[in-house]
């Protein structure tokens, strides 16, 4: 029997459905021990530019001492250098190939991921109650943060270098083709799906 199957990673609304789903039980289970062939593995992704700046944002809130050293030491850092956090992390270098093989849900300004998750869940039958008490602390503070980052990465051609435009290269990629082949105004989630449409 297919199971429903969602990976967690670091910015992508993990705050959100994690602890939504925990609050519904749902079995946690090992990487390791997902079966990509046979599972429905789905997860929620945000445009890579903004998922970027805001694992650095997220990072730099939780380690004052980076940054002092990067917002206001050395701005020019993060317009010359290729700067890598632990929540900026590209998704092909958290799941590699597998990242083609997730059932893939836009999260970024534009699309209702809950509406869409709920058309996922209604294909498989499942219903969850959602949990009004998950709170994001510190999450004000974090988007100021990342509204700084963002101003100094820009620069007169436009915003960061090539250095993280090649790192975000594959990200950008797979993210387009899932808005390409994503229809989130249809009814049911066979309709919805980008792997449905998109063809390896």
């Amino acid at each position: 029997m297919e199971k429903l199957v969602y990976v967690r990673y670091e910015i992508s609304k993990g705050s959100f459905y994690h602890p939504t789903l925990q609050y519904n039980q749902w079995t946690e289970l090992n990487f390791n021990d997902i079966n990509w062939h046979e599972d429905h593995v789905f997860s929620f992704i945000l445009p890579p530019l903004d998922r970027y700046i805001s694992g650095i944002a997220f990072d730099l809130f939780y380690n004052p001492d980076l940054m002092d050293i990067l917002l206001d030491k050395g701005p020019d850092l993060l317009k010359r250098l290729l700067i890598i956090t632990p929540h900026s992390i590209p998704v092909h270098n958290i799941f590699f190939d597998h990242a083609n093989n997730i059932d893939w849900i836009p999260a970024g300004v534009g699309f209702n991921d809950q509406s869409n998750f709920k058309k996922l869940l209604d294909h498989h039958s499942l219903e969850i109650e959602w949990n009004a008490d998950v709170t994001r602390n510190g999450w004000k503070t974090i988007l100021s943060i990342k509204e700084k980052i963002r101003g100094l990465l820009e620069n007169d051609i436009g915003i960061g270098n090539r250095h993280m435009w090649s790192m975000l290269a594959k990200d950008l990629d797979l993210y387009k083709k899932i808005l390409d082949n994503f229809d989130d105004s249809a009814a049911s989630w066979p309709d919805v799906s980008w792997k449905n449409k998109y063809k390896l």
